[in-house]
């Protein structure tokens, strides 16, 4: 399924995608919102998480993951659409690389419509960056292909990030 990932290291299958199969209502987790954001506006999921208070973790956990929730929706026609949000609280330094996400889709069909993500440090937006900020690359070399129709979405903020931030994404793919 195209998902941002971040601690769900997924692996996709684009073969099943191609063929129409996954098209099912695999994942319908929570209700689906959809929200209009101006520029520098937090979504208002992400609003809640961050005001949240810190729970304490065990001392060896590197990130606590606040959400990890993808919605698919299917219209009358059978076009899908997935919409994923993922947010992790950076807890220590190994925890860093948590500040990460990425969203793959068929190059052909589909279409990520949406990706966005955020950095908050003690509830204020510390970094933002919306579709064209993310880096768009070919899954071919990963797997040592000549070609692959599958495509990922990438954005890392892990070199911004520090304990106690979040991390958040958001992406729409039709």
């Amino acid at each position: 399924l195209p998902i941002c990932q971040g601690c769900a290291r997924r692996t996709m299958n684009p073969n099943s995608l191609a063929s129409g199969k996954g098209r099912v209502p695999i994942l319908a987790l929570g209700l689906v919102l959809v929200a209009t954001l101006r520029a520098g506006e937090l979504p208002k999921w992400l609003r809640t998480l961050a005001a949240q208070p810190v729970t304490s973790t065990a001392a060896d956990v590197p990130a606590t993951v606040l959400l990890n929730e993808t919605i698919l929706e299917v219209d009358q026609w059978g076009r899908a659409t997935w919409e994923h949000r993922y947010a992790v609280r950076i807890v220590t330094r190994a925890g860093l690389s948590e500040a990460h996400a990425i969203v793959a889709y068929l190059d052909k069909n589909d279409t990520v419509s949406a990706a966005d993500a955020w950095l908050l440090r003690n509830g204020n937006v510390a970094r933002t960056e919306s579709d064209n900020k993310w880096f768009d690359w070919s899954t071919a070399d990963q797997q040592g292909a000549i070609f692959s129709e599958t495509r990922v979405k990438e954005i890392s903020f892990h070199e911004d990030a520090v304990p106690g931030d979040i991390f958040a994404c958001e992406t729409k793919v039709e």
